[in-house]
């Protein structure tokens, strides 16, 4: 059976894979040029916020006991609207690959979020 920190592991590990996912899907539709949404801002956004999603789930995975609960809230609470504003953008450009990446790191978010 597996303990609550191993939940947690493997919600931030899902948030973790899915970015890095989104960050290579994001650069091909920004780079290519047979992508209707090359060089546009919306996916360069996309980038940026999927960067930063990888930069906050390492934070998460690298210190998964703060001691300050406002520490881990005030992470939880960027990471969700990182995550619901990227599904938006990702609507907006009709990137579904984009969208479903981002629709894993929700679900990793909620893994990690009502696993204590």
């Amino acid at each position: 059976m597996p303990t609550h920190e191993h939940k947690k592991f493997h919600g931030n590990t899902l948030i973790l894979i899915a970015s890095i996912i989104a960050i290579i899907i994001s650069c091909v539709n920004f780079f290519s040029s047979s992508s209707p949404i090359r060089h546009t801002g919306g996916a360069e956004l996309v980038i940026i916020t999927a960067i930063c999603l990888l930069g906050l789930s390492l934070v998460m995975l690298n210190f998964r006991h703060l001691h300050k609960r406002w520490e881990r809230v005030s992470v939880y609470i960027v990471m969700l609207i990182l995550i619901l504003g990227s599904m938006f953008a990702a609507w907006l450009l009709q990137s579904w690959w984009l969208l479903l990446m981002f629709t894993v790191m929700l679900l990793g978010w909620l893994l990690q979020l009502l696993t204590k």
